[in-house]
């Protein structure tokens, strides 16, 4: 399989501003292993960012140019003493059907998970955390961490959307070895769910006192 037939390669001079990104700054050892990952032997990459420019799905329009908003705010960060392996794939072409993009971003995660190497999809409606998802219905290790203000879970029948895909994840997952919440809000979240999520054994940072 080769992923870079998937993706439109990222244009650093955009958020380098047409020059060169500074040593310290994590911007220029992503720019630098991205450009060398074809000579990067086996276990090297150790991290992949995707793109997924898509809001076809979602009430959240505007997700769509988050792989960009995120990549300029990412690169001018101070980089990571002694660590190297974080890989900019880019983002995935739209493709033909609505659908596609999905189908996509499914098949990369789960060559990029059988390769060991942690997948971290920028942007994009929760219908692709869900597709995401389903590529590991079947595998007992499968851990999902998700960066959101807010832990979008509910009881109940209801119609799946971006407040709600949690459950349809756990639903559809019940082999789901571990689910990390990152960044949540406590004043965003009801103490039912932190509660639904502390007897699942699955954790959020920050943690509440």
């Amino acid at each position: 399989m080769d992923p870079g037939l998937y993706f439109k390669p990222v244009n650093f001079e955009i958020y380098n501003h047409g020059g060169r990104f500074s040593k310290l700054t994590l911007g220029y050892q992503i720019q630098k292993d991205t450009l060398k990952s074809g000579d990067l032997k086996k276990g090297e990459i150790k991290v992949a960012l995707i793109g997924a420019p898509n809001d076809t799905k979602t009430m959240n329009k505007g997700t769509s140019g988050a792989p960009g908003e995120i990549r300029k705010h990412l690169y001018q960060l101070s980089n990571i003493e002694g660590f190297r392996g974080i890989v900019d794939f880019g983002d995935l072409h739209p493709g033909k059907k609505e659908q596609d993009i999905c189908y996509a971003l499914r098949d990369i995660v789960e060559y990029l998970n059988d390769s060991g190497i942690v997948a971290v999809v920028m942007g994009g409606g929760q219908d692709l955390s869900i597709g995401i998802a389903r590529a590991f219905r079947e595998e007992e290790a499968f851990t999902m961490s998700v960066v959101d203000s807010r832990v979008d879970l509910k009881t109940g029948r209801q119609v799946t959307d971006a407040s709600n895909f949690l459950s349809r994840i756990l639903d559809e997952n019940p082999k789901l070895f571990h689910l990390q919440m990152i960044g949540i809000q406590s004043h965003q979240v009801s103490p039912s769910i932190l509660k639904y999520l502390r007897n699942l054994t699955f954790p959020f940072h920050p943690e509440i006192p």
